[in-house]
């Protein structure tokens, strides 16, 4: 296997990963009552709009939607 082509599946699984961070942080509440929810802010830097797409597809197909995808801002 050449370098190349290595780096971009480290690369690819690195982008998954950290996506797959961001989704299960998504749903976190707080387990006190009426307490404020928590949120957990992972930000990934480097996941540029190639990298988001490849987990999407990855994920849920090329038509599907990801959490990161219903935000009002990404940058």
């Amino acid at each position: 296997m050449n370098r190349t082509r290595l780096l971009r599946q480290r690369v690819a699984l690195a982008a998954v990963a950290s996506l797959c961070c961001l989704l299960a942080g998504c749903g976190a509440r707080s387990q006190e009552p009426g307490g404020d929810p928590r949120v957990i802010l992972i930000i990934g830097d480097g996941m540029d709009d190639q990298q988001i797409t490849m987990a999407r597809n990855y994920l849920v197909g090329s038509t599907g939607r990801l959490a990161l995808d219903t935000l009002p801002f990404r940058g």
